[in-house]
């Protein structure tokens, strides 16, 4: 009764791209259910393709750990630290984007892979491998029967030299029995990968010019809808609206400076 076992597998096929992955995790509550510590892996094996290229094929490893405590601090209190680490093993560019060694460099007609391609638009070259580790604390407050509060702070960084933090809060609030509304927000800041340049002037082992390998920051507002629906013999289905706008700043690359954007999701989920 205090010890949850899970697994999960996960297949994905696109023209370009086949992931296989898999998960498990373990959980064991005590303390009077107030204390739970999870452990989890998870793996994936990937076979990057080009469209259009069918010579084209890189292979892709990444296997990661995780480690989670949450306590219940009081009544209405909850607390989660968590830490996780992942190691990615093989390609790790896009077949798709040339870097331009010089500034006066155009690559935006040039393709990879075909004949005749300029000296001055290099293939992106990242390291082959790349040790991620982030840590993460989550406080959660509940203010009556119908209004909860939560913060997190996430530390991020990587043996390329990427290094971020988040910031997220939101408010939850649940407005019926079966239907919460809780807005939320997000800030994100980076710096840059080591090898990462906004232009080149000479060729590198490791060429880049990925926007989101260089240094940026990014908010994030939302609003959530959550409704979950009851039926006869204890089927559930839930459902999740989310709307959100985002603004990406970028202090050092030269195509564009920001962007602004807007997201949709909807989830259905019907457990029997």
């Amino acid at each position: 009764a205090d010890a949850t076992l899970t697994a999960a597998y996960r297949f994905s096929n696109e023209p370009d791209y086949v992931s296989h992955g898999g998960s498990g995790g373990f959980s064991y509550d005590f303390a009077d259910n107030n204390s739970t510590i999870a452990l989890g892996a998870s793996g994936s094996l990937d076979d990057v393709g080009r469209a259009g290229d069918p010579g084209f094929s890189r292979a892709t490893a990444t296997l990661g750990g995780r480690l989670s405590f949450t306590q219940v601090l009081g009544p209405g209190t909850l607390t989660q630290f968590m830490y996780e680490v992942a190691h990615v093993d093989g390609y790790q560019g896009s077949p798709y984007r040339l870097v331009p060694i010089e500034n006066d460099a155009d690559c935006t007609s040039a393709k990879p892979g075909e004949s005749g391609l300029s000296s001055l638009c290099a293939p992106e070259a990242n390291p082959n491998e790349r040790l991620r580790h982030s840590a993460s604390v989550e406080l959660r407050q509940a203010l009556g029967d119908a209004v909860s509060l939560g913060a997190a702070y996430r530390f991020y960084t990587d043996d390329w030299g990427v290094l971020s933090h988040t910031i997220r809060g939101d408010v939850a609030w649940r407005v019926a029995h079966d239907t919460i509304l809780s807005p939320r927000y997000r800030f994100y800041t980076q710096s840059s990968a080591n090898h990462y340049r906004s232009h080149y002037t000479a060729p590198q082992p490791y060429v880049t010019n990925d926007k989101e390998l260089s240094p940026l920051s990014s908010h994030r507002i939302a609003l959530d809808f959550d409704r979950v629906w009851h039926f006869d013999g204890d089927p559930v289905l839930t459902t999740t609206l989310s709307t959100g706008a985002l603004f990406y700043a970028y202090d050092d690359f030269l195509p564009l400076d920001h962007i602004t954007a807007f997201e949709v999701n909807v989830a259905v989920v019907f457990t029997l």
